[in-house]
Order: structure tokens, then sequence, then C-alpha cells
């Protein structure tokens, strides 16, 4: 009997133990929301958007639809948050990479550095028919949203019992009047290298809903007993995965 009251405390503690997670979706203003990505297309570029991961790191490719080269300001380009806040991609700064090998004697000491100076370019050549990828900037920055009173309950498959049992999750619906945080991504582009033809897209984004969960819920019993709350977004066993989506685990 002591076995089994054992083994029902530690149940209880594994369970109290298992994280909040806050599922977010995204709506986008210009964007077409397809299976995959959210794209735009026009006659010089396609730029296509996926969020899925943890905190919302945001992704983004550029392709050249063009039969000639597009440049890509980075400087001039950036996020921007709905409290006015601006990171531009390009900053005029180097990183090192290096490596400090030395020898110490009762006398002196001396030391070798061997490293590389990378700095990235402030203007992107893109040749035609080609693409880049761009992985910069967390939506969230590791911090939950405040979501409001307008909850109401929903009714979601389980997915991590063995069983058909469904599960009730708070849920949070928003327009773009009263969204808890929107943002935009802006990109200048030109066809020529001096810019004199720049071409000024501006994509926005913000948070139409919110699901509160746990992490077994959102990840599948077997991915969080394999892998805790460092979730893998490129596994089969995320059954919420969507490109205008991104989670978040409550500290």
């Amino acid at each position: 009997m002591k076995h089994l009251f054992y083994l029902a405390v530690l149940l209880i503690i594994a369970m109290s133990c298992v994280p909040q997670t806050q599922l977010i979706t995204l709506t986008s203003d210009n964007d077409t929301l397809n299976a995959n990505n959210f794209v735009y297309s026009d006659s010089l570029i396609t730029v296509s958007f996926n969020f899925y991961s943890r905190n919302g790191l945001m992704w983004f490719g550029i392709y050249n639809n063009s039969s000639h080269p597009v440049y890509i300001d980075w400087q001039k380009s950036g996020y921007i948050t709905s409290n006015g806040k601006k990171y531009n991609y390009w900053t005029d700064k180097a990183e090192i990479n290096a490596n400090v090998s030395g020898n110490v004697s009762e006398n002196s000491v001396s030391a070798d550095i061997n490293g590389i100076i990378q700095k990235d370019e402030r203007v992107s050549f893109l040749p035609p028919k080609t693409k880049t990828e761009v992985k910069k900037f967390s939506v969230s920055g590791g911090k939950t949203f405040l979501p409001g009173t307008n909850k109401e309950v929903v009714m979601e498959k389980n997915n991590w019992k063995k069983s058909t049992k469904i599960t009730a999750l708070t849920q949070y619906n928003y327009t773009k009047e009263d969204t808890p945080f929107s943002f935009r991504n802006y990109l200048v582009v030109s066809a020529t290298e001096n810019f004199h033809d720049a071409v000024y897209y501006d994509f926005g984004f913000w948070i139409s809903r919110i699901l509160d969960m746990n992490a077994r819920q959102l990840v599948g019993d077997k991915l969080y007993v394999t892998y805790g709350d460092q979730t893998q977004p490129g596994s089969k066993y995320h059954p919420y995965k969507r490109p205008d989506r991104f989670f978040i685990f409550e500290k």
C-alpha cells in the first residue's frame, strides 16, 4: 500500500510540473495563408513567412521572380512592434569568432589569437530566380501575453492520453482593434543598385487568438516525455503546427 501511495504522490508531482503554454495564432493584413507559409507575391519578389517555433522566431524567405537582379537594403528594413520599437536587420558592427591559446611561465605570459572578423552585408544582391532566407527577432521575446477577459472554453482532442477523450482549454479571440500585440516586417527592395526605383513592402501581423494549454497537450505525450519542454517544431508530433502559430512556455 505504501508503494501505491508513494507512486500516486510522484504522479501528482509530475503532473503539477508540466509547464503551461500559450499557443498564439497570427493574422496577416496583406499575406495569403497556405499550408506551408504566409505568402505575398508580385512581379518582382515572393515573400514567405513561417512563425511556428518557440517564442515566434520570425522566418521569412525572399524569392526573386524577375529576370534581373534585385537588391535588399537591410539597414532601412526592419521589424517594428505595436509599441513603436524598430529593430533594423543590419547594424554597422562586426563580430569576431576567435580561439585563444597561450603559454604561462614564471615570468611571462604569451598568447596567440586566431579568428575571423565577420560583418553582414548592408545590401544583399539577389540574382534572378534565387532565394534568400532570414531568421531573426522573436515575436514574444520569451514573454507571455496578457490575454484579457474575453475568454471562452473550447473542447479539443486530448493529445497526450491514449484515449478518445476531449479536454477543455481556455481561448481568447481578438480583432485587429483589440489585439494585445501587433508587428510589422518592413522591407526595402529595388531592381537597381542605387535604389532609385525602390519598392517599399510593409507586412503587418497581429495576434488573433491565444489558446492556453499544458505542454503535453501542445506537443503530445511522446514528444514531451522525450524532450521535456525543449520541443522540436519539426517533429510530426506537433498536432497544432501551422505557419501562422507559435508557442510560449510560461515561466
